[in-house]
């Protein structure tokens, strides 16, 4: 029987208690309705300890405008350490479900990578779907990684020290990045997928964590229609647009996956890795027991978002 990391019982138990009470007031479906609900979420206070206060004195955002393929401009958010970045990169894709974030919301998470590290990120201000469906926000974050890549010498990054890390949606958009960038030749030293949604045929394999479960089945599937449109559902799809489903992984990037227990995307993810590793792609995945998907947002101070942070510093640092 699956049970809760102690740090999280009550963060998870007061989300779950105020999403129950929120849906049953407020009867918005579809994109309007997810975004509204997890507006409200965001509101609920996390726990924290004195080891996850943001100190940012040694880290300067700055935005920066990039021309997409399309002509658009977005405007990503370029982080370093004023102490002196350490000569590498990494691009880096907030989640949401592909229809809820910005990039100046993981300006907080950014600077502790940033400060931790050393190693400058270029957080990608993709734009959100139903309004920009595939393949619109994999190619902003593509067009963003060619951004950074041309610009290597301007920001003392060396090329080949560029890595691309994503969460939760934003791991599907990385590991789409990755794809794109051994197909069209652009070398990447790694990819980090946390907790990434990556196959849009998920359904709960396992009901005994359907109480666990921060993002749902229905959450999800909402937001795989929204991004995918009229792909959504069909027998095949580019390879680009639900990573797992690519039936070619040989030469992408070494990974670094991280999965959560009682996470939706738990099976699809473990299964992600195999299929790397049959490739013949190097792969470290981490299990992190007895957590839902977003743990570390939900309580960055408990022990195990401290570790998951620790591990994920000493990849963005290798």
């Amino acid at each position: 029987m699956f049970t809760l990391d102690p740090d999280l019982r009550n963060i998870v138990k007061r989300t779950q208690a105020f999403r129950q009470e929120y849906t049953a007031m407020h009867f918005e479906k579809g994109v309007s309705g997810v975004r509204a609900l997890y507006q409200a979420l965001d509101k609920l206070p996390v726990e924290k300890c004195k080891d996850t206060i943001i100190d940012n004195k040694n880290v300067d955002i700055e935005s920066v405008d990039i021309e997409t393929r399309d002509g658009s401009i977005i405007t990503a958010r370029w982080a370093t350490n004023r102490e002196g970045s350490r000569k590498r990169a990494v691009l880096y894709i907030h989640g949401g479900g592909m229809i809820i974030g910005m990039a100046a919301d993981s300006d907080d998470m950014v600077s502790r990578y940033v400060e931790a590290t050393g190693v400058s990120m270029l957080s990608v201000n993709y734009r959100l779907s139903p309004e920009f469906g595939y393949p619109i926000p994999i190619n902003d974050c593509f067009d963003s990684l060619k951004w950074l890549v041309q610009h290597t010498t301007d920001l003392g990054i060396e090329p080949d020290h560029i890595s691309v890390m994503g969460e939760s949606s934003g791991g599907c958009l990385a590991a789409a990045v990755a794809l794109l960038a051994r197909d069209e030749g652009i070398h990447l030293d790694r990819q980090l997928l946390i907790y990434p949604m990556l196959d849009d045929r998920t359904k709960v394999a396992d009901k005994s964590i359907v109480p666990f479960l921060t993002w749902t089945e229905q959450d999800n599937i909402t937001g795989w229609q929204a991004f995918l449109g009229d792909l959504y559902g069909k027998k095949d799809l580019p390879d680009y647009a639900s990573p797992a489903r690519c039936t070619n992984l040989t030469d992408v990037a070494t990974a670094y996956i991280e999965v959560a227990e009682l996470d939706l995307f738990r099976n699809e993810d473990i299964n992600f890795c195999l299929k790397l590793l049959k490739a013949g792609v190097p792969v470290e995945m981490v299990l992190y027991s007895a957590v839902p998907h977003s743990f570390d947002s939900l309580a960055p101070g408990a022990q195990i978002s401290q570790r998951a942070f620790q591990d994920r510093c000493r990849i963005i640092s290798a």
